[in-house]
């Protein structure tokens, strides 16, 4: 009443009264009293709006629906947002797979919906590279395949990454329709069971971003939510090459384990890059340039700290993609020298010097060369390893004796002629006594041929 004494004492007309009227029933339906301030006053004015760098964008996802809602209520609707900062807008959706549901695309370009407001949130004091990293690390505990509209939407992304950023989070309003008991009841009882059955149908359509409209066609069986990959695809990139060149300069400075960490990292970002753009997409092949950089770099810190399996396997993991990589071959052959494995090692390391050799690379032709002189030494080691070993096992060989000589001339055994050459010895004499006495070793007697001549010999019968 007393607003509205003060509309008539200033000679306002009807319209302006029934404006008063109409204010002072939505504060009754809110209840919130006299406390919400009426079109005509001046919001309270935030010193930091005007230094404002980041910003909230909403939109309107059922621009009809919301006008009926904002009868009630002047900031409930169903409302999709994103965060604005560094001219590019960032948000969330949903998808089948664990890479990231974040995106990044032009501020207010947001189609499927309509823009609504901006607000203001803070300031950031993080330069540009700084804000990538922060957008690569959020992301990666944002993948697509958590999205809930109740509990993990596009709104509670745009709250966590403005708090991130600034210390202050999102509006409340934003996201106060998903809070609500009767809609969360009415959604999984009501609307949840009847868009299954549709969506056999009737594909609803996605909201989607300039940069990305041509890949909003959604495929059978995706939710109605956000898609898109190339700005943030771009955004992580940058990221992981950053990450790259801080540990580059800290294996410089002999930082092996801190630079394996931040190599690492760079791997993270890029493994959770959106598979939605084409493969031969400048984006996807610039990452897979630097994802291989990264496999030797890390191949290399293994080496650098004896981890000889590990930087084994990173190299046979490149080589798998990038058969030709002479710096794979390389760090792998010199990785099978330290794990004994001396032929493998030698064939990568041949292999390095050839293709050194007809390219004309001297400074890689050397290392290779180098190398391999190692590798065979340590070949020659092995041998001679088994030589001794073999020598401790049988014993040393028996000594052969020396033959008879006389000095200056070589004794020869004498000549023995052939057996059929060989002489038989006369027959000895047929006679008893000397067959005996020859046979017994003695020698022949007479007294049996005289008694046998004195003896007359008998007569037959």
């Amino acid at each position: 009443q007393a607003i509205l004494a003060q509309v008539l004492r200033h000679g306002c007309g009807r319209e302006a009264a029934g404006t008063a009227v109409i204010v002072l029933a939505r504060m009754a339906l809110a209840g919130k009293g006299a406390h919400r301030p009426l079109p005509t006053e001046a919001a309270p004015h935030d010193e930091h709006e005007d230094e404002a760098n980041v910003f909230c964008n909403v939109y309107d996802i059922l621009p009809r629906v919301n006008v009926v809602l904002r009868f009630f209520d002047p900031n409930l609707g169903i409302y999709h947002s994103g965060v604005q900062v560094n001219n590019q807008e960032f948000s969330y959706g949903g998808h089948d797979d664990a890479s990231t549901g974040v995106f990044c695309a032009r501020p207010r370009s947001a189609q499927g919906c309509v823009f609504r407001e901006q607000l203001p949130i803070g300031r950031t004091g993080l330069d540009p590279i700084e804000i990538r990293g922060a957008i690569a690390e959020i992301s990666r505990q944002w993948p697509g395949n958590t999205y809930d509209p109740f509990k993990r939407n596009c709104n509670h992304f745009a709250d966590h990454l403005c708090l991130e950023l600034t210390g202050r989070g999102a509006p409340q309003h934003v996201n106060r329709f998903t809070r609500s008991r009767v809609v969360k009841g009415v959604f999984y009882r009501c609307l949840l069971p009847l868009g299954r059955c549709l969506e056999r149908f009737y594909q609803p359509a996605t909201i989607c971003y300039d940069d990305d409209a041509e890949q909003c066609a959604g495929g059978a069986g995706e939710e109605a939510v956000v898609s898109g990959a190339r700005g943030i695809n771009r955004v992580l990139v940058e990221a992981a090459t950053a990450q790259k060149l801080k540990a580059n300069k800290l294996f410089k400075e002999c930082a092996y384990n801190d630079a394996r960490c931040c190599y690492n990292k760079a791997m993270n970002y890029l493994q959770t890059m959106p598979r939605r753009s084409e493969e031969d997409d400048e984006v996807v092949a610039q990452a897979e340039r630097v994802r291989l950089a990264l496999m030797l770099n890390l191949a290399l810190c293994d080496l650098k700290q004896g981890e000889y399996a590990r930087a084994a396997e990173a190299c046979t993991e490149l080589l798998e993609q990038d058969p030709d990589s002479q710096k794979g071959l390389y760090r792998r052959g010199v990785a099978y020298s330290y794990l004994g494995r001396l032929d493998e090692s030698a064939s990568d390391l041949r292999r390095v010097l050839q293709a050194a050799e007809a390219e004309g690379d001297s400074a890689t032709a050397r290392d290779a060369r180098r190398e391999l002189a190692r590798v065979r030494d340590l070949v020659d080691a092995e041998k001679q390893k088994d030589r001794e070993m073999a020598r401790r096992m049988f014993g040393p060989r028996p000594a052969v004796a020396p033959a008879a000589a006389t000095i200056g001339v070589q004794q020869r055994p004498p000549l023995q002629p052939p057996p059929q050459f060989v002489q038989a010895p006369a027959p000895a004499a047929t006679t008893v006594g000397s067959l005996v006495a020859t046979e017994w070793g003695g020698t022949p007697s007479l007294a049996p041929f005289l008694r046998a001549e004195a003896t007359p010999p008998r007569a037959p019968g």
